[in-house]
């Protein structure tokens, strides 16, 4: 008999497994059919966000386009030379203090203004 009983429990654990299951399986459809509207909703948001970018840049003069572009090919190389140095020192987790300092003496002798020294207070935060 104890091999019938044994049996039973696995059958009801299994119906009742199965019924979990069911029921996770339409949970997750609703949520699929939610997360599918929202997606069409937001690629729908996105080309009329695209048409008016578009629409404006035709209304902008010709000759506005050029000095943009030509502004943007004079960013001095340094920038990034910067931003490389930042990013190497946020992977490797050093302190940011030189970088800061560097960058504030490149700042101070571009304008001639006294930038404060912001290290001393960084250093005891």
């Amino acid at each position: 008999m104890a091999i019938f009983e044994d049996l039973s429990e696995r059958v009801d654990r299994l119906l009742l497994r199965n019924r979990e299951l069911k029921r996770t399986t339409a949970l997750i459809a609703d949520q699929l059919l939610t997360v599918t509207a929202d997606r069409d909703s937001l690629k729908s948001r996105l080309s009329a966000a695209r048409a008016r970018v578009d629409a404006l840049l035709a209304r902008l003069p010709a000759d506005d386009l050029a000095p943009t572009a030509s502004r943007a090919a004079s960013i001095p190389v340094q920038a990034a030379e910067t931003a490389s140095a930042i990013e190497t020192a946020a992977d490797a987790q050093q302190p940011l203090q030189p970088l800061q300092q560097a960058a504030a003496a490149d700042a101070d002798s571009k304008s001639k203004a006294k930038v404060p020294d912001n290290s001393k207070q960084a250093g005891s935060a």
